[in-house]
């Protein structure tokens, strides 16, 4: 039979393991939201190349400046 001082000792045990894993889940969160705002921020650079801030057709907008300037390249290439 386990005696008060075993049961304190596993109890104290517990504690540790929960302050380990709540001190993750906090660096998790913290990690999440960093990897959210650097998204945000690409996000936010292909509206501005696409010339679109309100995130539709953004990219089809890449897509088109894409092949204006493969256009653009083939005929400088054409003309040398």
């Amino acid at each position: 039979m386990a005696t008060i001082d075993d049961i304190y000792a596993q109890n104290q045990s517990i504690i540790t393991l929960l302050n380990s894993i709540q001190a993750d889940a906090t660096t998790l969160k913290s990690d999440m939201s960093t990897t959210k705002s650097a998204v945000n921020t690409i996000d936010d650079k292909i509206d501005l190349l696409s010339g679109d801030t309100t995130s539709t057709n953004v990219l089809d907008k890449v897509l088109k400046i894409e092949r204006k300037v493969s256009s653009m390249e083939f005929k400088v290439m054409k003309g040398k």
